[in-house]
């Protein structure tokens, strides 16, 4: 008996394939957008320390008085610390008028971030600024993705998931 006779004999699509069909395959087809939404759930947004006393200032100026640059380039600046000076005592005048080459120097000291300010530009909320994981962020946010992207790869052919 050929395959192709059996399917004739047993019904080709009947009301059992279409049930099975729906109960195995709407959860496959469903699989793929689930799969990809760590993509953005998990972005990293553009981020900088979070500085008490400058909190009332534009984001922009912000970096430009109390987050150091990213290897001299003066367009990019570091997000993970920031200058260790006191500006809740600065006066608004000084901080308005803020000359960087004149306030900064090249040995004053930094410090680590305790918490972050988050660009919204692109994305308004993820996991990683809801619950400020920002530091492990680059690795923990992939790690998902990254299973899975190695788990289809290395599955023989005949397994199933």
């Amino acid at each position: 008996m050929d395959y192709d006779d059996v399917f004739q004999y047993i019904g080709e699509a009947g009301l059992y394939q279409m049930f099975l069909f729906f109960l195995l395959g709407l959860p496959s087809y469903l699989a793929g957008p689930i799969s990809i939404i760590p993509n953005f759930a998990g972005y990293t947004q553009k981020h900088w320390c979070y500085v008490e006393g400058l909190q009332t200032y534009p984001h922009d100026w912000q970096k430009y008085v109390a987050i150091p640059n990213v290897d001299g380039n003066e367009e990019q600046y570091d997000s993970c610390i920031m200058y260790d000076l006191d500006y809740e005592n600065m006066t608004d005048d000084v901080i308005r008028n803020w000359n960087r080459s004149l306030m900064i120097s090249d040995d004053t000291a930094t410090r680590d971030c305790g918490a972050w300010v988050y660009d919204k530009s692109e994305f308004v909320s993820t996991i990683v600024s809801d619950v400020g994981i920002t530091l492990i962020s680059l690795t923990w946010a992939t790690q998902p993705n990254m299973v899975l992207v190695i788990i289809s790869i290395k599955l023989p052919e005949n397994v199933i998931m």
